[in-house]
């Protein structure tokens, strides 16, 4: 039993490897996700339409903000990172529709407040060994609650880092991850080494991302309309997020023709993986590599 507490630090030489030219210091320009997901929420709430329309005539307010529109937030990398100051994010503070008046994309410290109240429980492998680290709780739940499903929202397997002696590598291994709010099965793809450890690599299958026209299974998780991605909308308090492998690996050639991109997909930077030691079940080498898209869509009361 133990209690959460993430932590998040910039890994520049990881970095380097992606674009030796990207640097904290570069200007980036990204859709304003706070805004996309609050103007998703008032568009679902019960407010009046005379409150929505003072909300939306707030934000306008600020529609050019150093010459941008106010869909976009411009920031140095380390900003959007760490956390900058936003005019729209006042406003949306002030409305209770995001729990901070600053934006950023990390932060050190769980996303879930339930982390450091509600403590997480693991097993031991006492009465089985191969159930070693699987969750018993969450963050003092076993349920993820957003799916439409008791099986899709069962939380199992661990967190990724160590599970029981593999005797069957055809066997998938099962972890939890947060931030898809799922369980995910990743396949055995090969014997492989690192620092000249026998392990076992395991990856994220296509089929786990695959919409219903390809696995009607993931009809639990919304997938009905790109294969590849991961619709997170019912999860993330209706803001229109999709998570989908680096570079839309393994993604919708429909998205692929139509987002430009500085190069192709490429399985060796932008997989998601593990390597497991067999015997003692040890994560020795991994990779979690996700990408988070946000779909843009017309609300009424912006004009």
């Amino acid at each position: 039993m133990y209690y959460d507490f993430e932590s998040f630090q910039f890994d520049e030489a990881e970095t380097r490897k992606r674009n030796t030219k990207w640097t904290l210091s570069d200007r980036v320009f990204i859709p304003n996700v706070p805004l996309i997901g609050a103007v998703a929420q008032v568009e679902h709430s019960a407010l009046s339409e005379g409150i929505k329309s003072a909300i939306i005539s707030l934000i306008q307010q600020y529609e050019k903000v150093e010459g941008l529109s106010y869909m976009t937030i411009n920031g140095t990398a380390e900003q959007l990172l760490w956390g900058m100051d936003d005019p729209i994010m006042r406003i949306l503070y002030t409305f209770k529709l995001t729990p901070s008046p600053r934006f950023a994309l990390q932060t050190n410290g769980s996303t879930d407040p339930d982390a450091l109240t509600k403590a997480t429980v693991v097993h031991t492998g006492l009465d089985d060994v191969h159930m070693v680290n699987a969750y018993s709780l969450y963050h003092g739940r076993n349920s993820s609650g957003c799916w439409a499903s008791h099986d899709a929202n069962h939380i199992n397997g661990s967190e990724g880092t160590m599970f029981g002696p593999i005797t069957d590598r055809t066997i998938s291994t099962t972890i939890y991850n947060e931030q898809l709010y799922r369980s995910i099965d990743l396949s055995y793809v090969s014997d492989s080494h690192f620092a000249s450890i026998p392990c076992y690599r395991y990856e994220l299958p296509q089929w786990a991302l695959q919409n219903v026209t390809y696995n009607p299974t993931n009809a639990a998780y919304y997938a009905y309309k790109y294969t590849g991605m991961l619709n997170l909308t019912r999860c993330a308090s209706n803001v229109p997020l999709w998570i989908s492998k680096g570079m839309f690996l393994d993604t919708d050639t429909r998205i692929r023709s139509n987002v430009t991109m500085d190069r192709e997909p490429n399985k060796t930077l932008d997989e998601t993986y593990i390597c497991v030691e067999p015997n003692t079940g040890v994560v020795v080498d991994g990779h979690k590599r996700v990408q988070i898209n946000v779909q843009l869509q017309h609300f009424n009361a912006t004009g």
